[in-house]
Order: C-alpha cells, then sequence, then structure tokens
C-alpha cells in the first residue's frame, strides 16, 4: 500500500528498523552494509544513511550502547580507550 504519493509503506519499516538498530547498537556503516545487501533497497541507501547517523548521534547523546551496558552488567572488565 502506498500512502504518501510514490513512497511504500515498507520504506518507513525499514528506515524504523535501521534508526532503532542504529541507536541501541550504535554501528553505522556495517548496518548500512547489511541492510542494503539484504533488501536490494539501492534507492534508500541515502535515507539509511541519514537516519542511522541522526540515530547514532542521539543515542551517543543520552546513554551508552546496549553492549556496554551489558558489560556493565556482567561486571566485566573493561579497557579504557586511549586518547
Amino acid at each position: 500500500p502506498h500512502i504518501f504519493g510514490n513512497v511504500d509503506v515498507s520504506s518507513f519499516a525499514l528506515l524504523g528498523a535501521t534508526a532503532f538498530m542504529g541507536g541501541a547498537m550504535r554501528i553505522t556503516i556495517s548496518l548500512c552494509a547489511i541492510l542494503l545487501e539484504i533488501t536490494q533497497a539501492n534507492r534508500q541507501l541515502p535515507a539509511m544513511m541519514l537516519v542511522v547517523t541522526i540515530a547514532k548521534a542521539v543515542g551517543d547523546r543520552f546513554g551508552e550502547s546496549i553492549y556496554d551496558s551489558h558489560i556493565t552488567l556482567k561486571g566485566m572488565p573493561l579497557l579504557e580507550q586511549r586518547p
């Protein structure tokens, strides 16, 4: 079904999933590559890149990634980053 002219509803679902995964996991380029390979939606690549960049920036601003949360919960030692 089409909502906004020639834009398919599946495009919104793809961009929503991209935003969720980009914000929760903080992966950008690999996420775009994986979703592009799975869906073959070449026309959606610029929108996916924009959405994942914004989601990562918002996620970095407001909290830590899901991987960092799991490391903290399990009490595992974490090597600090060097500048």
